[in-house]
């Protein structure tokens, strides 16, 4: 019996929205007559080849790989697995979601398991209508032809559900899926297919990615959901008095660098670093209900990532938070765009992933917070003159900044020409050297 294969893996995870890459154009192996994807991976555990017929691909995606090499928009192909039951693809979300699962735990009886079941089989029978009753809409992505005749309901987008402590992304193509599925992997491969490891460095990859090209497209990813985490710009605000606002905040800039460092030693590119994808979450005191100033940071929405060097529809991130050697900044403004006024249709320039590009979102962020005491989501909310022409920051507003020390990692480490900008490593150590008295 020939089988039709699907990418079905058990992974590791508002303000403006993030840039909407381009149609991927990928090239599909295929095995006989039936489409066939890159993946690998079961419900129990990592890289599993069962059939001929996956050997069979195997050896046609080994052809095109040679073929492909040289070509800079390919994605790392991997070996496919089987299709998924239904069952397994609810097991394999539970297994891992369970482990995650650090703050409050789920409990997961027959019923949980049988309404979880349900949101997954109307998911693959696209029927929106039944599992958008299962979900809170976080964000919204462009549908298709059908949805435009319907204008209220909303199909793609960002989920969380209303039963469980899971984000579900349901998307229109394969691009976004496919950049989480990708790190996810390399991540997993670090770790031994350890979720939780992963999970507790503060980095929310999926635990299941679903990536089906043939006919009919599916296209979703599911995550752990980070119960009390607030996002960094709703956070910032309630600090904003504290006497040592210094002190928490680089403590926030260092769990951040090293959730980065764990990307960047496997060259996985995060590609989208701003503020609405940093979670902050307060730990209570042992002796009363009051937060206490420790936090534990996570990272998370990894829809825009990829592989340094390797893979393309990267645009550097969000606007304002894209380094000028992206061409995604105020200084561009090509086919009319105009970033001031109206930076939701601003048109991307897409490129191959950087880490370059993460440490300079790193930069923007946390030299507004010390700058500000706040954060600014879009170009207008920024003083006129506080991005030169080329895109970069000007230096009177990087001398605003009170610590010397900070001031300097900010201005000459970060917030440079990427030939001088440090790499994440470098960044680490210099800011392991700053001890608060």
């Amino acid at each position: 019996m020939i089988k039709n294969y699907s990418e079905n893996r058990p992974l590791l995870s508002s303000p403006p929205s993030s840039p909407i890459p381009p149609i991927p154009t990928y090239k599909v192996a295929h095995s006989k007559e039936e489409n066939v994807i890159r993946g690998h991976g079961n419900s129990n555990g990592y890289k599993t080849m069962e059939t001929m017929e996956t050997m069979e691909t195997m050896k046609t995606m080994e052809t095109m790989e040679t073929m492909n090499e040289n070509n800079e928009t390919s994605m790392n192909m991997s070996v496919p697995s089987p299709v998924f039951t239904k069952d397994e693809i609810v097991d394999c979300i539970i297994k891992h979601v369970q482990k995650a699962e650090i703050y409050n735990s789920t409990y997961w009886d027959n019923m949980s398991r049988f309404m979880l079941k349900n949101t997954i089989m109307n998911i693959h029978n696209k029927n929106y209508k039944e599992y958008l009753k299962d979900f809170l809409v976080y964000k919204q992505y462009d549908g298709d032809g059908a949805s435009d005749a319907q204008p209220h309901i909303i199909k793609y987008g960002m989920f969380k559900h209303k039963c469980f402590n899971l984000m579900i992304r349901i998307d229109t193509v394969e691009d976004q899926i496919t950049g989480e599925d990708i790190v996810s992997s390399t991540l997993l491969q670090k770790y031994d297919n350890n979720y939780q490891d992963i999970i507790r460095l503060g980095i929310v990859i999926p635990a299941y990615c679903h990536i089906k090209l043939s006919n009919p497209q599916l296209f979703y990813s599911v995550q752990p959901f980070i119960t009390n985490g607030i996002t960094l710009d709703r956070w910032i605000k309630t600090i904003q008095n504290k006497g040592n606002f210094d002190e928490i905040v680089y403590d926030v800039f260092m769990q951040l660098t090293a959730i980065v460092k764990e990307l960047h030693e496997v060259d996985c590119v995060h590609g989208d670093i701003k503020p609405s994808n940093i979670l902050i979450v307060q730990q209570q005191n042992a002796n009363n209900k009051h937060y206490s100033n420790n936090v534990t940071v996570f990272l998370i929405d990894f829809g825009l990532s990829g592989i340094h060097e390797k893979t393309k529809c990267a645009s550097g991130g969000t606007l304002p938070f894209c380094a000028p050697e992206t061409e995604n900044t105020n200084a561009n403004t090509r086919n009319g765009n105009n970033v001031i006024k109206y930076p939701q249709h601003f048109n991307y320039n897409w490129l191959k992933h950087n880490k370059s590009h993460d440490i300079w979102s790193l930069g923007v962020i946390f030299v507004t917070i010390y700058i500000f005491k706040s954060i600014k989501l879009y170009y207008h909310e920024y003083p006129s003159d506080f991005f030169l022409p080329s895109g970069y920051i000007s230096s009177k507003y990087i001398r605003i900044v009170k610590h010397e020390y900070i001031r300097n990692i900010l201005g000459e480490c970060i917030l440079v020409e990427p030939s001088k900008r440090c790499d994440i490593l470098q960044l680490n150590n210099i800011m392991s050297n700053l001890a608060f008295m």
